[in-house]
Formats: C-alpha cells, structure tokens, sequence
C-alpha cells in the first residue's frame, strides 16, 4: 500500500465487503497498531495467556481504553486447557 492514501484504499474495500480485518504487530513493540486506528471502527486486542502484564502493557492498555468507543475488548490468547475451571 505504500505510495496510496490508505483511507481510498479502505473505502473501496467497504463496498465489496461487510469485514474488513486489520493485523498488526504487537501494539507494545511497534506503532503500526496505534497509527491503523484512526481508520477503524472498533479495535480487539489479543493478550498471550503465557505473559505477564508489565508497564509498557498497561500504558498500552490505556491506550486501547481511550480510543473514543473504539476498544472492543480482548482476546486470550494461548490459554492451558487445564487450567480452566
């Protein structure tokens, strides 16, 4: 998509489908997923059962949470059968 506007690229998208589904890198190491949100409707954020929570996470989680609406919810990622009760 390099070299294109984006948004016309999403647009045109749009009238061909009812979804539309974007994939980025881990919003913590890259700014790909903070700067594909201003074109979306909602975000979903996908969270790795096996990782703890650090500081770069939760700013990342205030990030998510102050999106206007945008913030959908997460994904567990990952999760141990087992240790589900």
């Amino acid at each position: 998509l390099a070299g294109k506007n984006f948004r016309r690229v999403l647009e045109g998208f749009s009238t061909k489908y009812d979804y539309i589904f974007l994939e980025s890198a881990a919003i913590n190491q890259f700014a790909d997923a903070r700067e594909l949100a201003p074109y979306v409707d909602k975000v979903v954020a996908v969270f790795d059962a096996n990782e703890s929570l650090n500081s770069t996470d939760r700013e990342s989680i205030d990030f998510l949470q102050n999106l206007n609406g945008k913030f959908m919810g997460g994904i567990l990622n990952n999760v141990d059968l087992k240790n589900l009760s």
